[in-house]
């Protein structure tokens, strides 16, 4: 793309939305449809911190998957991750002068050295919760309509004798306002997937809880009602 040209960019209709992308599509429909449909967003520049977050989701997702062995491929993870991130900001004129990111993105190693804690100890204490009975643990669970046209993937599920919870991690800047309540982009995210997981098993979690990367966990009021009318907000969009 020619510095200052914008290039045609033409809008499709969207195939499925995800919790996460619907609260963003409130914020700017526009430039959601681009990104959903694989059209860069130009008209802005993501943040460093926006960016730095796709990181450290990348790693919480693969300790996840069982992909992170160890200390070292979490560290060579994280460097390889970085050098993706930014070898895709340095080819769009908008974002290169945000490079590199250990300088321009805000208590970047506090980001760095928390995303190793966490995931260093969800690497150490992988497979411990299937020995207590009646615990079963899902990791990157598809949750959907049975239409198809509202789905997304939560981090974990914990079922519990019967019970569930829904876990989603967080790696934005702050989990909570300054009144230390959840924002409620996440409380509605979270809502949204306990209207999902209704959707697909026909029951409602117990729990809705989210970690940030300083490990706090937080948890979300939901009422059932209001959870449904969400979801079919999300799909009269």
């Amino acid at each position: 793309m020619k510095p200052h040209i914008l290039p045609l960019m033409p809008l499709y209709l969207l195939n499925r939305i995800s919790p996460s992308r619907y609260l963003s599509m409130q914020k700017c429909a526009l430039r959601e449809i681009w990104a959903a449909n694989g059209k860069v967003p130009y008209l802005l520049p993501s943040s460093p911190a926006s960016k730095l977050g796709i990181v450290v989701h990348k790693l919480i997702e693969q300790a996840n998957r069982r992909e992170l062995l160890d200390e070292q491929s979490m560290i060579n993870t994280w460097q390889q991750e970085i050098i993706n991130i930014e070898h895709g900001m340095k080819k769009n004129w908008l974002e290169q002068h945000l490079l590199p990111l250990a300088t321009y993105t805000k208590n970047y190693e506090v980001k760095r050295r928390l995303c190793y804690r966490l995931v260093k100890n969800m690497i150490n204490t992988k497979g411990k919760n299937f020995k207590k009975p009646g615990l079963r643990v899902e990791r990157e669970v598809w949750l959907e309509t049975r239409d198809k046209k509202i789905g997304g993937r939560v981090d974990a599920i914990f079922w519990n004798a019967g019970s569930v919870q829904i876990i989603d991690y967080k790696s934005g800047p702050g989990t909570c306002n300054e009144d230390n309540i959840v924002k409620e982009e996440y409380r509605q995210q979270m809502k949204l997937y306990a209207a999902l997981f209704y959707s697909k098993n026909g029951f409602w979690p117990a729990k809705l809880t989210i970690i940030s990367l300083s490990r706090q966990e937080y948890n979300v009021a939901f009422d059932k009602i209001e959870c449904l009318e969400m979801l079919t907000q999300v799909k009269s969009k």
